[in-house]
C-alpha cells in the first residue's frame, strides 16, 4: 500500500487532519499519531518514514520553528537519498514560509499556495497514484535482454568512446524500452533514482517546446510568475542561448541522480532517420558526462550511417523475447500476483504473447481478471486483440461513465492533470482515482509527473472510437472547464505546464482572447496544432487563416512545424481554390526544402492542387516525384493508388495501395482502393485474388460501416456486381446510397449496375448526381472525380447507341492525353462495329 506522510506543526493540526480525512486513513502516516504522551518518539517517527513512500510537508511559520517538522525533513531527506522515501514534497501553509524554508528543502518539490485541505488532499493522491504506477512498472519481473545489457554495457567501457553523451533504445511500444534502461542504469549507475523523469517530443516540437518540457521536470517554477519570467526570458535568446539553456537543463540530472527519458511521438527523427535538427543541435552541444544523462526511447532505430555521424550516443536495439524468456516472464508475474499455473499453462501463454512484453502485461492482467482456465479456454478474443489490437481491445472493455469521460477528454487534449479529470469526470475525486487506476492497469491512460494522456498504442483506436468523441455541450464544457484556468490563475499561483499548454488550446477553440498574463505561452506551434483540427473537421477557412499566422511567426517554428504549417495551408487552400493562399505555402516550402521530407511534400502538395483542377496526368507526375523523394510519404502513395486505378495502371496503384496498406491497414480508404484494384478489370483476376479479396472484405467491414459510412457496402456491392450477382449488387448498392447519398464514388457504382441492368433511367439520374457533387460550388473535391464522371458519361452515350457523343467526350485536352484518348475512342468504335453487324 503506497502511503504518504504528513509532517506539521501542532498549530496546523485541524488543516492536516482535515486532509487525513479526504485522503483516508489507510493512505496516510499521521505524524501526531507517532507521539507518545507529549513525548517524541523517534523509533515510531522512523518506522512511520520508512512505511511511506511519499513524504508531505506543510510548511508554516510554526513549522519552521519546530524541531520535530526539522528533524523529520532530515530523517525524510536522508531515506530519500537511500531510496526509500520516493517523493519529498513540501506545501505552503502561508505566504511567507517559502522564503524562510531551509535552502536545502527548495530544492525538492513546492506548492507555494495550499487553497483548501480538499485541493490538497487530490494532489497528495494524485502523487500516490504517479507513485504506484511508476514503482509496479519498475517492480516488474526483468527476464532475458541478457545479450542486449551485455553489448550495452561493452559499449560503456569501449576505450574509443571519449564523449559520453546518452543511449539510444528502440523497439516496438511495449518491448520494455524503459525496464531496459532502468536494469542498466540500476546494473552500472545504482545511485541513479529509479523513476526517470520523462518528457515527449512531437511532431511540431522545437527549442521552445523542447525547454518548456525539460523545464518542468527538471526545474519545476513554484509560480505562474515565475514560469512566464523563465518563458519570457528563454524566448529572447539566440539560439545558440537556448541550446545552452537547454543542456543546462540535462547536465542538471548529473547533480540530482537522474537520468531524463526523452520519449519520441513523432519528433526526434526526421524522415531520412536522423535527428531532428533542434535535437540534433541539443546534443552536439552536451559536453562529456561521467555517465549518460539522457536516454532516448524510440520505435525505430536510426540508421547505421546516421549513427556514425553522432557522436557519444549508444544504440541499442531491441527485439522479441525469446519463448524461455517469455515463460519466465509471465512465471514471475503471476506467482507474484498469488496465480497458480502449471508447466502447460505458461507454455500456451507465451505462445499467446508473441514475445512480447506489452501483450504479456495484457495477459496477465485479464488472468488477474477472470482466471487462467477461462483466458486459455477461449483464446480467441486475445488472438483476435492481437490481431488488431488497439481498436479491439478498446471494443471489448466497458468503460464506467467516469472512465470515458477521462478518456474522451484526454482525448481531446494530449495531456491533463487531475484537478481537471476530476472535474470533468463529475467532480467525485474517489471516483476520478478509482477510474484512473483501472485506466492505469489496462494500459490505457499512462500517466506522467503531474498529468495523464492516452497510452501511444491505443490513440489512434481511442481516436476512432465513437464513444470518445465530444461535441456539443460536452465539448463545451470540457473547454469551459480547461480554458477556465487561464482566469482562474493568479501570478502567485502554482499551475503545471502541459496544463498551460492544454488551457491555451482550449480558449484558442473557444475562440476566446488568451489573457494578457498567458499570452506568454502561447506558440506558433498551437495555432498549427489548431489548424490541423480545424482541417481535419472540414474547416478550411479557419485551417488557413490559423496556418498564415503560424507563418507570420516562422521563425519560432522547428523545421518540422514550418512544413506542417505550410501543407496544411497549401491543402486547405487547393480545397478551396484559394490560389494566392496556396502559391504562399509553396513558396515557404520551397524556401525551406532542406530534406527529403520537405521536398516530397512540395512535390506532394503540387500534385494535389493539380488533382483537384482534374489534371490527373500532371498531379501523377509530381505525386511520383513526392513518393521518389520519401517513399514512406503515406499521402503520396495513397494518392497514387487512386490516381493510378483510375488511369488503368492496376499494377503500379496496386504496388502503391499495398504501400499504403503497410503504414494503414485499417484505414477504409486505404482497403477501399485496395479491393478495387485487386478486384481487377477480368474475372479472371478477381478468381486469383479472391482469397485475399475476403479477409480484406471482413476488414473493411469492421471499420468502414461506422456512422455515416458506407464503404463495406458499396465495395460488397462492387464484388456482386463483378461475379454477375446483379440481383445482389442492386440491394446492396441502394442501401449504400441510402445511407451515403452524397458520395460520388456511390453515384458512379450505381450508374454502372443498373446500366448493366438495362435500366437506363436510373443510371442518368446518377449520372447527374455525379454532375451535381463535381460541379458543385465549395466543394471540398472540386474536380477530383472529373475523369470519373466523364468516363460514366461516355459509358451511358455508348450504351444508348449515342456514340459519336461519346468519342467527343475523350477531347478533353485537360483530362486525357493524346494516347489515353485514342485507345478509349478505339474501344469505343470496336463497340459500335459490333452493334452495326
Amino acid at each position: 500500500m503506497m502511503k504518504a506522510f504528513l509532517s506539521h506543526s501542532s498549530r496546523d493540526k485541524a488543516t492536516v487532519e482535515q486532509v487525513a480525512a479526504q485522503l483516508g486513513a489507510a493512505n496516510v502516516e499521521l505524524d501526531s499519531e507517532t507521539f507518545d504522551r507529549g513525548l517524541l518518539n523517534v523509533t515510531a517517527i522512523q518506522d512511520a518514514l520508512r512505511r511511506s513512500s511519499l513524504f508531505i510537508l506543510f510548511l508554516s511559520k510554526d513549522a519552521l520553528a519546530s524541531g520535530v517538522v526539522r528533524y523529520e525533513a532530515l530523517l525524510a531527506q536522508e531515506l530519500f537519498a537511500r531510496g526509500i522515501v520516493e517523493r519529498f514534497l513540501v506545501i505552503c501553509l502561508d505566504e511567507n514560509s517559502f522564503s524562510s524554508a531551509d535552502d536545502n528543502w527548495k530544492t525538492f518539490n513546492f506548492v507555494r499556495k495550499a487553497t483548501s485541505p480538499q485541493s490538497i488532499a487530490r494532489l497528495i493522491q494524485h502523487q500516490i497514484i504517479l507513485l504506484q504506477s511508476k514503482l509496479s512498472g519498475a517492480a516488474q519481473p526483468f527476464v532475458g535482454r541478457l545479450k542486449e545489457l551485455g553489448e550495452t554495457k561493452e559499449k560503456l567501457i569501449d576505450p574509443k568512446l571519449t564523449r559520453l553523451r546518452g543511449i539510444y533504445v528502440s523497439g516496438f511500444a511495449g518491448t520494455g524500452r524503459r525496464t531496459f534502461a532502468r536494469r542498466l542504469f540500476s546494473d552500472i549507475y545504482p545511485s541513479v533514482i529509479s523513476v526517470f523523469p520523462e518528457i515527449s517530443i512531437e511532431e511540431l516540437d522545437g527549442l521552445e517546446e523542447i525547454y518548456r518540457k525539460l523545464s518542468e521536470k527538471l526545474a519545476p517554477n513554484s509560480t505562474l510568475s515565475a514560469y512566464r519570467t523563465r518563458i519570457l526570458a528563454f524566448a529572447t535568446e539566440t539560439e545558440a542561448g537556448k541550446e545552452h539553456l537547454i543542456v543546462q537543463l540535462l547536465e542538471r540530472a548529473i547533480d540530482t541522480r537522474e537520468a531524463v527519458l526523452i520519449i519520441d511521438h513523432g519528433g526526434l527523427l526526421d524522415r531520412d532517420g536522423q535527428f531532428q535538427s533542434p535535437v540534433r543541435q541539443i546534443i552536439a552541444r552536451l559536453p562529456p558526462q561521467r555517465r549518460p544523462c539522457v536516454v532516448f526511447i524510440a520505435e525505430r532505430m536510426m540508421p547505421q550511417a546516421r549513427q556514425r555521424d553522432t557522436e557519444g550516443l549508444i544504440f541499442c536495439r531491441l527485439s522479441s523475447l525469446s519463448f524461455d524468456e517469455t515463460k519466465q516472464l509471465i512465471g514471475l508475474m503471476l506467482r507474484n500476483s498469488g496465480i497458480t499455473y502449471t508447466e502447460n499453462d505458461l507454455a500456451e501463454l507465451a505462445n499467446l504473447s508473441d514475445g512480447h512484453p506489452f501483450n504479456v502485461a495484457f495477459l496477465v492482467e485479464a488472468v488477474k481478471h477472470y482466471g487462467i482456465k477461462i483466458i486459455l479456454g477461449d483464446p480467441s478474443e486475445i488472438t483476435q486483440w492481437k490481431r488488431r489490437r488497439a481498436s479491439d481491445f478498446l471494443t471489448k472493455i466497458a468503460f464506467s461513465p467516469e472512465e470515458q469521460k477521462i478518456i474522451s477528454a484526454l482525448n481531446h487534449f494530449n495531456v491533463l492533470d487531475f484537478e481537471i479529470l476530476v472535474q470533468v469526470s463529475g467532480g467525485d475525486s474517489v471516483k476520478a482515482s478509482n477510474a484512473l487506476a483501472k485506466l492505469i492497469d489496462y494500459h490505457v491512460v499512462e500517466i506522467d509527473t503531474d498529468t495523464f494522456s492516452i497510452a501511444l498504442p491505443l490513440r489512434i483506436a481511442v481516436r476512432r472510437d465513437k464513444r470518445f468523441d465530444l461535441s456539443g455541450e460536452p465539448l463545451r464544457a470540457l473547454l469551459s472547464a480547461v480554458g477556465g484556468i487561464l482566469t482562474a490563475k493568479a501570478e502567485s499561483d502554482e499551475i503545471a505546464a502541459p496544463m498551460v499548454e492544454g488551457a491555451i488550446l482550449a480558449r484558442l477553440q473557444e475562440g476566446g482572447e488568451i489573457p494578457t498574463l498567458f499570452s506568454a505561452f502561447l506558440l506558433p506551434s498551437h495555432l498549427v496544432w489548431l489548424a490541423r483540427r480545424r482541417y481535419d473537421a472540414k474547416k478550411f477557412d479557419e485551417s488557413i487563416s490559423l496556418a498564415r499566422s503560424a507563418l507570420n511567426d516562422s521563425g519560432r517554428l522547428s523545421p518540422a512545424g514550418r512544413v506542417e504549417a505550410s501543407r496544411i495551408l497549401c491543402l486547405a487552400s487547393a480545397r478551396l481554390g484559394q490560389e494566392a493562399n496556396f502559391q504562399y505555402g509553396i513558396d515557404i516550402l520551397k524556401a525551406n526544402a532542406n530534406d527529403s521530407w520537405a521536398r516530397s511534400n512540395l512535390n506532394f502538395l503540387l500534385g494535389f492542387m493539380a488533382r483537384m483542377r482534374g489534371h490527373l496526368p500532371e498531379a501523377e507526375t509530381f505525386m511520383r516525384k513526392a513518393y521518389d523523394d520519401a517513399p514512406g510519404n503515406f499521402s503520396a502513395a495513397h494518392g497514387l493508388a487512386s490516381i493510378c486505378l483510375v488511369r488503368g495502371n492496376l499494377s503500379d496503384a496496386e504496388k502503391f495501395a499495398r504501400k499504403a496498406f503497410e503504414v494503414a491497414p485499417d484505414n477504409a480508404y486505404v482497403l477501399d482502393v485496395l479491393l478495387r484494384i485487386l478486384f481487377g478489370d477480368d474475372p479472371h483476376t478477381l478468381k486469383r485474388n479472391e482469397s485475399e479479396i475476403n479477409y480484406l472484405l471482413e476488414r473493411l467491414k469492421a471499420v468502414g460501416e461506422e456512422e455515416g459510412k458506407s464503404f463495406y457496402t458499396t465495395r460488397r456491392a462492387d464484388y456482386e456486381f463483378r461475379t454477375g450477382n446483379l440481383s445482389e449488387a442492386c440491394k446492396l448498392i441502394d442501401e449504400a446510397a441510402h445511407k451515403t447519398p452524397g458520395i460520388f464514388n456511390v453515384h458512379e457504382l450505381r450508374a454502372k449496375i443498373y446500366l448493366e441492368r438495362g435500366n437506363k433511367t436510373i443510371a442518368a439520374e446518377e449520372i447527374q448526381k455525379m454532375r451535381d457533387v463535381v460541379y458543385r460550388p465549395n466543394t471540398s473535391e472540386r474536380l477530383t472525380n472529373l475523369r470519373v464522371l466523364l468516363e460514366t458519361e461516355a459509358s451511358y452515350y455508348s450504351a444508348s447507341g449515342m456514340f459519336d457523343e461519346a468519342k467527343k467526350i475523350y477531347k478533353r485536352k485537360d483530362v486525357f492525353t493524346d494516347v489515353e484518348a485514342t485507345a478509349a475512342v478505339r474501344k469505343i468504335e470496336i463497340e459500335q462495329g459490333y452493334r452495326n453487324r
